[in-house]
């Protein structure tokens, strides 16, 4: 995007926002705006260390996200919510497709993000990701999100390689009634009702719903539709312990994009059981997770795509479509126990076991992994001046291996200095990693292709026995500011990363032979910084501005079978284009946002997210004959969004009605290319009512 453009959109955004605070002239708040009650130092989390602790105490960069700030963003997934958060790379491909990686990784159906909802993993292990759109709860529902930024197997293991994202939903009994809430424009249509109460020693809270969302291109083409419930139960059993129960359920129709496979079209059911007790300082959890997919299909492979086949006249039986029929269920246990060491020590032990099995056709057979981890962590404060987190985790790897050997552990240290009230000073190291899934392990798909409408053979892709784990070890230096009573929050990280056995497609004997299977293809390098200020000068007036650079280069590929070290003088000797940087996520984001809140019942947020360009390739195996080429898919330009919520609160604040705004300025964009689609502005009007 040029000066010129930027500029433009800027000054648009400019004005906008002048209008709404001319308009909405400030007035004294009610009282429970007021400003002894609004402004609180401390924002209190828990997820970077597995106990409750203050922000400015948290061994990891951690982004929290309130209740109030998902109702007034506007957002109607959790992806176009969590594009606010420094450091997360978000992507829509459509409607239904949204991925979300960190500092600088992210992909068709992403998979290094360990996301978690009260505690319970929901990625689904088949292909590793997760369904951002697909879930059995609304936004309303969310009480807070924890957004922790950097290695985080240590206490979690597989799977939070870059990132862990902890979804906390409202406790049964916490907010006692009824809510009806229903969103709607062209291309959305969210229905849901809530309700909680205490009975006795018993919570509840129930929900229901139905969310639907058409193509970005086109409103008759339903990408998702379906209909979810959820319920929650606790018990109070006295002294701070209770018992809670959460069962989900979700079904409908999506689709998803793997950069290996093509389209996925799924009709699925998912399902959940989570039971858990909890006392001061000790929990334990199990859960059970299923999705069937048994109509899960992939009606246009990325093999039909290739410019290569097409111009030989060659193409997919047009009467074949593979049917994947798709069963996984997961169970899960895990506990944990706290000590406390003396006033300033603490003791953080806790393991898990994980049952996994799959049944799809495109297995051979049917499969089974046991895993188990184990992990400790050491917390010390000296006069709250210093405090230490040393850490580490063991996981068995049936997959890559169950040997015990130092890649079976993932380290983690930090090292927080609080020289003066309100600063935070922190460095840490740590290793994490992703398992393979199993369709990079174990798959087996036959694609039958025939020449002028005569059949020619066939093509293979199958999975690799033999990978590896995805491996991150991550450097970190952090600062965080938090002053005058909280009206002024801050922070800074710079973070070096180095990854190591990344997964992609490759072409052992050359695309002619129509063979492909995954490999432990290549190693890259991510150094940047991410800078955050929040401004609240009044209990009527919130803003945010944060900025995030990322670098991300290769420092090894796999060439003619083993890997080579990515200098000058390889990228020379390729004979065809090669550059060092991988540009598939942007080097350049620029996320800020204003909220006012004021006593007439008039609420406005309007928010800007500009993302850099980028450039992609499906794989990367770099074979010396250049077939390669022919899967460039190409760059993506820069991107502005501006975004617009304007409501107005009624009844006492019981109701609100509201208008959101998606891209206002319509500066229409792909986010991944070719399959990607085109993302123009989006409308959609919502009512909340609570009894």
């Amino acid at each position: 995007m040029d000066k010129k453009s930027s500029g433009k959109i800027f000054s648009s955004a400019v004005l906008i926002l002048s209008g709404i605070l001319f308009f909405s002239r400030p007035e004294p708040v009610r009282a429970q705006f007021e400003e002894e009650e609004f402004f609180k130092v401390d924002e209190w989390v828990e997820t970077a260390s597995k106990r409750l602790q203050r922000v400015e105490e948290a061994p990891a960069a951690v982004t929290l996200i309130s209740e109030d700030e998902i109702r007034q963003s506007g957002a109607t997934n959790l992806g176009d919510l969590l594009r606010r958060v420094p450091g997360l790379e978000v992507m829509a491909l459509t409607t239904s497709d949204i991925e979300i990686g960190a500092r600088g990784m992210n992909k068709p159906l992403e998979n290094g993000i360990l996301v978690l909802v009260d505690g319970r993993s929901i990625y689904q292990d088949f292909f590793g990701l997760v369904l951002w759109n697909f879930m059995d709860f609304p936004l309303e529902q969310i009480e807070k999100i924890e957004v922790v930024r950097g290695p985080g197997s240590v206490l979690y293991g597989a799977n939070a390689m870059h990132a862990v994202i902890n979804i906390f939903t409202k406790t049964p009994g916490d907010s006692p009634g009824a809510m009806l809430s229903l969103t709607a424009g062209p291309r959305n249509l969210i229905g849901t009702v809530m309700e909680s109460g205490t009975q006795g020693k018993v919570s509840h809270l129930l929900s229901a719903g139905w969310a639907q969302a058409a193509s970005y291109e086109n409103t008759n083409n339903i990408r998702m539709q379906y209909p979810r419930s959820r319920v929650s139960l606790l018990y109070d059993l006295g002294k701070q312990s209770n018992v809670r129960l959460d069962v989900g359920i979700a079904g409908g129709n999506d689709d998803t994009f793997y950069d290996a496979i093509g389209w996925v079209k799924s009709s699925t059911v998912s399902q959940n059981v989570m039971v858990q007790y909890n006392r001061p300082n000790f929990y334990f959890r199990t859960f059970w997770n299923s999705i069937d997919g048994s109509r899960v299909t992939v009606p246009n492979p990325l093999f039909s795509q290739m410019s290569l086949l097409k111009m030989m006249n060659i193409g997919l039986d047009p009467g074949w479509q593979l049917d994947m029929a798709l069963v996984n269920n997961v169970l899960d246990f895990e506990s944990q126990k706290i000590l406390e060491l003396g006033k300033n020590n603490f003791l953080t032990l806790g393991g898990n076991y994980r049952y996994n099995a799959v049944k799809c056709k495109i297995l051979p057979k049917y499969e089974t992994l046991n895993l188990f981890g184990a992990y400790l962590q050491d917390e010390f404060h000296f006069r709250n001046l210093i405090s230490s987190f040393l850490g580490v985790r063991y996981d068995n790897n049936p997959i890559s291996g169950s040997n015990f050997s130092l890649n079976n552990f993932s380290p983690r240290g930090s090292l927080l200095f609080t020289p003066l009230a309100g600063h935070s000073f922190r460095v840490s190291a740590g290793r994490s990693f992703r398992r393979p899934t199993f369709i990079e392990s174990y798959s087996d798909i036959e694609l039958p292709f025939n020449v002028d409408s005569s059949s020619f053979g066939s093509a293979h892709f199958t999975g690799n026995p033999d990978l590896q784990s995805e491996e991150l070890t991550s450097y970190e230096v952090g600062y965080l500011l938090n002053l005058f009573r909280g009206m002024l929050k801050g922070s800074f990280n710079f973070f070096y990363n180095q990854y190591s056995n990344l997964v992609g497609v490759a072409y052992p004997e050359g695309i002619l032979k129509f063979k492909a299977d995954f490999e432990n293809q290549y190693d890259e390098d991510a150094r940047g910084i991410e800078a955050e200020a929040r401004i609240s000068p009044y209990s009527w007036l919130s803003t945010f501005v944060n900025y995030s650079y990322t670098d991300v280069y290769f420092t090894e590929v796999m060439a003619a079978g083993k890997k080579e070290k990515v200098t000058q003088a390889f990228i020379d000797s390729l004979g065809y284009p090669f550059a060092k940087t991988d540009r598939r996520t942007p080097q350049n984001k620029i996320n800020a946002g204003i909220t006012i809140n004021l006593k007439n019942g008039i609420s406005s947020t309007a928010m800007i997210h500009y993302v850099g360009r980028t450039f992609w390739w499906p794989n990367l195996y770099r074979d010396p004959n250049p077939q390669i080429e022919f899967f460039q898919l190409g760059p993506v330009p820069a991107y502005t969004l501006l975004n617009l919520r304007v409501g107005y609160r009624f009844l006492h604040d019981r109701a609100e009605a509201a208008v959101s705004v998606e891209n206002l300025l319509n500066d229409e964009h792909k986010e991944f290319p070719v399959y990607g689609e085109t993302i123009g502005t989006q409308i959609n009007g919502s009512v909340r009512i609570s009894f």
